[in-house]
């Protein structure tokens, strides 16, 4: 679904050139995505949406599954309106999309290595999970809470120090806690992990 990644890319845009016509298609994609993908009994967002067999030009079947990258644009997209209109629907809304990413998204767990207790990433997709915490980052930059970054950075950090990385250097792209080997990786799953990295070393630079 190009809405997510449209509403993203459109509130850039828009704040490198200050063109309407960009904040209004990210508008756009937003709402669309509020009226048709999300469900509101848990903030979360559907996987996608067909066109209508009788009017392609209205909203079909839903598909209901959902992952983290579907929520954690609309929570990116959602930071980034607020930040450029002010308008504080957009912040109430990324607040109760981050909750609710966090819930679903993050397991308690208990890491020997670092001899800590924390909520883990979830075994799944490290690039969907990775365009989740996109949408973490950029919440934080608004409030400068730590809640979920913490939890992402001790996620980060028991990968590292556990079973998880492994010798060659890689990581088990697929389960953070380690305990299981591999013998294939895939860049895309390794180039979004390195990404969390890059990120959480971007904020703690800007932390000294």
């Amino acid at each position: 679904m190009l809405y997510r990644p449209t509403a993203v890319m459109g509130c850039k845009m828009y704040l490198v050139t200050h063109e309407q016509e960009y904040l209004d298609w990210a508008i756009k994609c937003y709402d669309y995505m509020l009226n048709v993908l999300q469900d509101k009994s848990d903030h979360l967002f559907y996987d996608n949406v067909r066109p209508n067999k009788d009017d392609p030009n209205l909203p079909g079947d839903i598909e209901t599954n959902k992952y983290s990258y579907n929520s954690g644009q609309p929570l990116q997209a959602a930071c980034l309106l607020y930040k450029i209109t002010g308008e504080q629907k957009y912040l109430d809304e990324a607040y109760a999309i981050a909750e609710a990413c966090h819930n679903k998204w993050f397991m308690p767990y208990r890491s020997k290595e670092l001899s800590l207790s924390f909520n883990i990433l979830a075994p799944g997709h490290a690039w969907f999970n990775t365009i989740m915490c996109r949408g973490f980052f950029e919440l934080y930059s608004i409030d400068n809470d730590r809640k979920y970054v913490d939890d992402i950075e001790k996620s980060m950090l028991h990968a590292w120090s556990s079973s998880c990385h492994q010798s060659n250097n890689l990581l088990n792209d697929n389960d953070l806690r380690g305990g299981t080997s591999k013998d294939s990786w895939e860049i895309l799953q390794q180039g979004a992990l390195v990404e969390l990295y890059a990120q959480l070393a971007v904020l703690e630079r800007g932390n000294r």
